[in-house]
Parts: C-alpha cells; structure tokens; sequence
C-alpha cells in the first residue's frame, strides 16, 4: 500500500513538470517540495515562489499532460503467472490506442506509475513536435 508522500510526483518529476508548465495553469495540490522538501498543505499555481515546486498526485500530473500535450499514460496488469505485475504504457495521437507504447513491465502499481511518469516526461523533452504544437 502506497503511503501518503508516495502519492504525490517525487521532487525531481515534479520539477520536470514545472519546467513543462504545470505551474502555469489553475491547479491545487495538496502537497508541494519547499526547498526539497515535501510539505502537505494546499498550494495553488497562482501562488508559486520560486523555491515552491507543486508535487501533485499521479492522477493529476497524468491530466495535466493529457490536456496540455495530448499524451495519455496508464498502468494495466500484465497478464503473468503469479506474483502479479503490472505494464506501464503510453499513447499519443495519431495512433490507435492498441498501439500505445510499452515503457516497461514493473513488479508493483506505484513502480509503473513513476516509470510511466518518467517516460512521458522524456518523451515530451525529446519530441520537440509537443513543445511546438501543445495546447496552452
């Protein structure tokens, strides 16, 4: 079972997520690095300092880049004999959704879920096409 700091983006997907702009749209999160360091509370983009990094949950960094760069990424089981395993994938338009892209094959849900964070993150940094064309 996840704990409650493992709920939210750790600190360095959360500047990631900064750098692609999740700072600049309405949001609150209920979790925010301060100087690194996580914080609950609820911090809201239109009040983000410069030493404030928003940390939000998976669900919400996966929105804000489904919206934003129209990128979808999901963890699914991964059909395997036992002990269970779960595949991180992720999709962009143009192709059909049986065609999303494999990131990997991890051993619990939360290890998928930062993998498949990290990947979208990397693949937007790469693919200049998404930086050019995202939605504001």
């Amino acid at each position: 079972m996840k704990t409650l700091e493992e709920s939210f983006a750790p600190c360095d997907e959360a500047m990631a997520l900064r750098e692609l702009g999740i700072n600049k749209v309405q949001v609150t999160c209920s979790a925010a690095y301060i100087n690194n360091k996580f914080s609950l509370g609820f911090f809201h983009s239109s009040h983000c300092i410069e030493d404030l990094v928003l940390a939000p949950t998976y669900s919400q960094a996966f929105d804000f880049i489904r919206k934003k760069y129209r990128i979808e990424g999901w963890v699914q089981p991964y059909l395997s004999p036992e002990p269970r395993r779960y595949e991180a994938k992720l999709w962009y338009g143009g192709r059909t959704p049986s065609e999303g892209i494999s990131v990997g094959i991890y051993d619990t849900h939360l290890e998928a879920e930062l993998e498949c964070l990290r990947a979208i993150i990397q693949f937007i940094k790469e693919h200049d096409e998404f930086n050019k064309s995202n939605i504001e």
